[in-house]
């Protein structure tokens, strides 16, 4: 399905080009935004069970699509108030921060600390519909397309201790990211475009993306324990860790013949995470030649 999508939008780019390749003007610019979370879900939590056993768990309700947005705007102006456009770009997602406080009792304290964030690129093949733009006036415009995320990936620094009481303690830091696969959605925008002349274009827009990603791969880049037992002390690296401590893949099943070897990767459930965001850019581009057709 998401195939043919694409072919059909390409095929679609083709032959309007094709049929008005005489009055075809080329442009090039730059935008850049910022985009509050769209479509949000439960990406992680806020935990902690005190020595009496009282427990709580926060769900923390995000999209990884929240943060800062640019890109590079490729532009073929075909009629006075038609253009095809492509964006390629990248985000990069706000950093999000989850607790995990385990108090057991008798000297037992588990604390752990993750701070979280995605970044990514976007290829946003799109129309642009518009009004006349006059010399010196405010125009309406409104775009839609595909969009297509690539090496979309979320980085994620933990830090935890671990003590039974004054006698043994261990404190791990490690940094895991998760690849996505590559991802496919909507993207839109309305705003307005001034034009002081010909080959100039400032404009600004209320953007959407709405897509979901699904994790890939997860593996650790980082990994540092150092536990103290009286006056011993010792270290463990990440060279020392299994495959499958340090290694996940994600599928659409699990079977009977995964997860039986420490040599190979752990398999886990694939599951699709909020990347979707809602927002405001601004842009400017400039028109080659006598680039906007009257």
């Amino acid at each position: 399905m998401k195939k043919n999508l694409i072919l059909s939008f390409i095929f679609l780019l083709l032959l309007g080009f094709n049929a008005s390749q005489a009055q075809v003007k080329f442009g090039t610019g730059i935008s850049f935004g910022y985009g509050k979370g769209a479509a949000i879900d439960e990406v992680n939590s806020n935990y902690s069970i005190d020595s009496a056993g009282n427990e709580t768990d926060e769900g923390l309700y995000h999209s990884y699509g929240k943060g800062f947005t640019a890109a590079l705007l490729l532009t073929a102006r075909i009629c006075n108030n038609g253009d095809f456009e492509l964006n390629i770009g990248g985000f990069k997602g706000k950093k999000f921060t989850y607790t995990d406080h385990e108090d057991y009792g008798f000297g037992q304290v588990y604390n752990e600390t993750g701070t979280f964030g995605a970044c990514g690129w976007f290829l946003e093949p799109m129309i642009r519909l518009h009004t006349n733009n006059e010399d010196g006036q405010l125009n309406y415009y409104a775009r839609q397309g595909l969009l297509i995320g690539l090496g979309i990936k979320n980085t994620t620094v933990r830090n935890a201790s671990n003590s039974y009481g004054q006698l043994f303690n261990t404190t791990t830091d490690w940094t895991t990211v998760d690849r996505a696969k590559t991802a496919f959605g909507y993207t839109g925008e309305l705003g307005l475009a001034y034009t002081p002349n010909n080959n100039y274009e400032f404009n600004f827009g209320i953007y959407f993306r709405g897509v979901n990603v699904c994790w890939k791969t997860s593996s650790f880049t980082e990994y540092s324990r150092n536990t103290m037992s009286g006056s011993i002390t010792s270290h463990t690296g990440i060279d020392s860790l299994d495959v499958n401590q340090k290694e996940v893949i994600y599928k659409k099943t699990v079977s009977d013949t995964d997860n039986i070897s420490d040599k190979l990767p752990t398999v886990l459930l694939q599951d699709f995470q909020p990347l979707s965001s809602v927002g405001l850019r601004i842009g400017f581009v400039y028109h080659f030649g006598s680039a906007v057709t009257r």
